[in-house]
């Protein structure tokens, strides 16, 4: 995370002083591995991703 965001690019677009413009893109792995009490080992996984795209969104100017 250090490294992103070291790497991270911001610039001025009209609407934000300090718009960034990188995307993020952060996964979180968790496993979990249990004993069913039978001597077999049961794994389960799950994936959580999070998807930040710079500079996706139309805004209208209040500024008119």
């Amino acid at each position: 995370m250090q490294r992103g965001a070291e790497n991270r690019t911001v610039a001025a677009t009209q609407c934000n002083k300090e718009s960034s413009r990188s995307h993020s893109v952060f996964t979180c792995v968790v496993t979990v591995a249990t004993d069913n009490g039978r001597g077999v080992t049961e794994t389960r996984h799950s994936r959580l991703t999070l998807v930040d795209l710079a500079g996706g969104q139309i805004a209208t100017s209040v500024h008119e």
